[in-house]
């Protein structure tokens, strides 16, 4: 079936590698039935090399591998009023000058924050069972280590640094123990803690008090370098054996 004359134009652009993950040709020819395609998928190099394309695109879907959306790339695509990303956190992309447009952005944070929440929340609870390192230790020494030191879940300590999508959604998992849960996110209220379940502490008394931390905070320049020797060595010791005698161990953080 033909597109109508007023279907808008799309254009897809990421990494190549990851894209039949998320726009498998069943997707694609869906969307060509509500859209017409500014020519086929490109890499964010392909575009950088012939960014023309952008000047008739309404539409642009992306993913892992997205182009960052500042004033060059907006000044080369006038039309744009919409950005569907199949993928997480978007502020790696956007910029003051896309906010200042106004256009629309959809990920899919929400959809992928639930399978990362569910593995995250059995992470945890190996953790505090020490079954990492326990299962390292086996097969080191060839043998079960007798009355192993683990805290396990009962009345433990999690920290969660970030209450985003994700943070909120393990919170929500680790409810169902009886485990207390600590988060530090700079930007939750003191309400979106309440609902979570949390409570907010400063970063220091995260790492310090809890037996486990889990970091879900977005990789950005001003989150790089949050976490250094300084946090991780007031981590409690959890083991007196690991990872080597007379070498304290420390509470993973995942």
């Amino acid at each position: 079936m033909n597109e109508p004359a007023t279907a808008p134009t799309a254009l897809l652009v990421m990494e190549e590698e990851r894209r039949a993950d998320v726009y498998p040709p069943e997707v694609l020819a869906g969307i060509g039935r509500l859209a017409r395609w500014q020519g086929p998928p490109r890499t964010r190099q392909e575009l950088a090399e012939d960014p023309e394309g952008l000047r008739d695109v309404d539409i642009l879907l992306t993913g892992w591998g997205a182009p960052v959306l500042d004033t060059a790339f907006l000044s080369r695509a006038p039309r744009l009023g919409a950005v569907l990303v199949a993928a997480g956190s978007v502020r790696h992309l956007t910029t003051p000058a896309f906010w200042e447009r106004g256009i629309p952005i959809v990920s899919a944070a929400s959809a992928n924050a639930v399978p990362v929440a569910e593995f995250t929340l059995a992470q945890v609870l190996l953790a505090l069972k020490q079954a990492h390192r326990i299962a390292r230790e086996v097969v080191a020494s060839r043998s079960f280590p007798h009355n192993p030191d683990v805290p396990g879940a009962y009345r433990s300590r999690v920290g969660l640094l970030g209450l985003g999508h994700i943070g909120r959604l393990v919170a929500g998992h680790l409810g169902r123990f009886d485990v207390e849960v600590l988060a530090t996110d700079p930007v939750a209220s003191p309400d979106a803690a309440r609902q979570a379940g949390v409570r907010l502490v400063p970063v220091e008394e995260l790492f310090a008090t809890c037996h486990v931390v889990s970091l879900h905070a977005p990789l950005l320049p001003e989150t790089r370098g949050t976490i250094g020797a300084r946090l991780l060595d007031s981590m409690r010791p959890c083991c007196t054996e690991f990872p080597g005698p007379g070498k304290p161990g420390r509470h993973p953080i995942l």
